[in-house]
């Protein structure tokens, strides 16, 4: 006898005898994937974020899950363990967006001098963490509020600092450039002088 939950619609009928998606699917994760390695290799020969960050080193990581969807990053520096000074991650996630974070260890840096920095650049686009769940990456989530008015105080519980704006990912070309002037806004404003 045949379990009835197991009955595919015809849309997962086509798409399971379509050997044409597979292929597909690979070859744009492979060609993005390319992508953020050149963008890692131009991250790490940038001197300005490179010192800020005390390391030029990258990895690119992927999967097929996050949400029920694939996604790559590119961590720079390249991270081992959960007790890191900073991350500049750029993530891929399927369907959505491209995301570009800055994770900040508080007590490494001086953050109120990092905060007045910051606030006399007034970045748009701005997204925070509000708590300590620092791999959630869904920027829609209640997890984040958009920095629109720059009156509060930064206060976020945890030892960590999150910041993240989103990139289209009809405009990947544009990934490198948005990446660079954003990491080394952030790094910048971590600057002691």
């Amino acid at each position: 006898m045949q379990n009835s939950s197991f009955k595919l619609t015809n849309k997962e009928f086509e798409l399971i005898l379509d050997k044409k998606y597979p292929l597909l699917k690979k070859n744009a994760i492979d060609k993005i994937q390319h992508h953020l390695h050149g963008i890692g290799e131009e991250l790490s020969l940038n001197i300005l974020i490179t010192n800020l960050l005390h390391s030029n080193s990258y990895k690119i990581s992927k999967g097929e899950n996050y949400m029920h969807l694939p996604y790559l990053v590119l961590d720079l520096p390249k991270i081992e363990g959960n007790n890191f000074p900073i991350l500049c991650r750029t993530m891929f996630w399927w369907g959505k967006y491209f995301s570009l974070n800055v994770l900040i260890r508080k007590d490494a840096y001086d953050m109120a001098t990092f905060e007045k920095k910051l606030r006399n650049n007034n970045p748009p686009g701005i997204y925070i963490l509000l708590n300590d769940k620092l791999w959630q990456q869904d920027l829609d989530s209640n997890d984040y509020k958009k920095i629109t008015d720059w009156s509060e105080k930064i206060n976020i519980k945890g030892a960590y600092l999150k910041l993240s704006i989103k990139h289209s990912i009809a405009d990947m070309e544009t990934l490198s450039e948005k990446a660079t002037y954003y990491y080394s806004l952030i790094l910048s404003c971590l600057q002691k002088n």
